[in-house]
């Protein structure tokens, strides 16, 4: 199945020294910890009490050697929207919005909390009017409470590049 090499825990535990609690577990696919030579997948689960806490499952590759490196770029691949979210703010300052809301990264794009608002039909109109102005390429959906609703943005490269430019 998977191969991880030989010093993939050890780096990984290296990598996240700094951490109050680091949980690693090797599955089958359906959750049930198995021999990293027989994984599916691989859970991460790293805590710091007083900072970010990092709870991810990866599908792991079949022919790729698994590495360190291998698993920071799946963990960044998550946070391109993090430096966004500024410039998203900005974005929503330059428009008329009378109401008060979070905005925040998440793996998908930016999510904006709407449990309070007044019009969120009107309110995601006009924020994704503004992105498609920009040619930034998304979709929007509420979230499955409909308390926030998700800017879905493309990951390509050239978008990415559009965001940053905001």
């Amino acid at each position: 199945m998977a191969n991880f090499s030989k010093t993939f825990e050890s780096d990984l535990r290296n990598e996240f020294s700094s951490a109050d609690q680091i949980h690693i577990a090797y599955e089958d696919g359906i959750c049930n910890d198995v021999d990293p030579s027989e994984a599916v997948e691989f859970a991460l689960t790293v805590i710091n009490f007083e900072g970010e806490t990092i709870w991810e499952r990866f599908k792991l590759p079949k022919r790729k050697e698994v590495d360190l490196e291998w698993i920071m770029s799946k963990l960044n691949k998550d946070k391109v929207y993090e430096s966004f979210v500024e410039n998203f703010k900005e974005l929503l300052e330059g428009i008329e919005i009378e109401e008060k809301f979070s905005v925040y990264p998440t793996t998908y794009g930016i999510g904006l909390h709407v449990m309070f608002s007044r019009e969120p039909r009107k309110l995601m109109e006009t924020i994704s009017s503004e992105l498609s102005k920009k040619n930034i390429e998304h979709h929007t959906e509420y979230s499955d409470a409909h308390y926030v609703f998700r800017f879905v943005i493309s990951k390509s490269s050239e978008n990415i590049e559009r965001m940053s430019n905001v």
